[in-house]
């Protein structure tokens, strides 16, 4: 079985743990369990690589770039319908 089970995570490019291995392992055919699958992976030290952690990004204020431009000059009364349309982000 560990054979199968290696051949299994390094199809994944050692990214898989138990639970995908052994439904890699079953749509092969395979008859086994989850927990089998997991105590074998376990006891051989095959073990999935850590996700990155991913720095969260917040907004940049200190920028060069210059802020759009305003259209309206806060003149929002329109006599054509559809030419003028306003929103308000809160």
């Amino acid at each position: 079985m560990l054979p199968k089970i290696k051949a299994a995570f390094s199809q994944s490019k050692t990214r898989y743990g138990s639970k995908r291995v052994h439904q890699d392992l079953k749509a092969d055919g395979e008859a086994v369990s989850e927990r089998r699958v997991a105590r074998i992976m376990k006891e051989n030290s095959i073990s999935p690589r850590l996700r990155k952690r991913r720095k969260p990004r917040t907004t940049d204020s200190n920028h060069s770039l210059k802020p759009s431009p305003n259209l309206l000059e806060q003149q929002f009364d329109c006599s054509v319908p559809n030419r003028v349309w306003l929103a308000d982000i809160t």
